[in-house]
């Protein structure tokens, strides 16, 4: 599952931080952000208004590749909750 709908490419925020941010499809659709702090990259995926209680999810990685990954892996869980309920 890939929430692209409106994905924005990399890019320098806030100051010197370099931010992806992809937002749901629809109200109820996740998404997810990736962000720079220094040396390391934060990754947080949410569904906004959705039916299900879907708590965000956030976490720590050392490079960018590895915070994509566990963002999409969060994502693929929001799918999963959905295909059983």
């Amino acid at each position: 599952m890939n929430a692209s709908s409106t994905t924005s490419a990399l890019r320098r925020g806030h100051g010197s931080r370099t931010r992806l941010h992809e937002s749901p499809h629809g109200p109820a659709g996740p998404g997810r952000a990736v962000e720079r702090w220094f040396l390391l990259w934060r990754w947080e995926t949410w569904a906004s208004e959705s039916e299900l209680e879907r708590r965000p999810r956030a976490g720590w990685a050392l490079t960018y590749r590895r915070a994509l990954v566990a963002s999409q892996d969060a994502l693929d869980d929001y799918a999963l909750v959905d295909d059983r309920g």
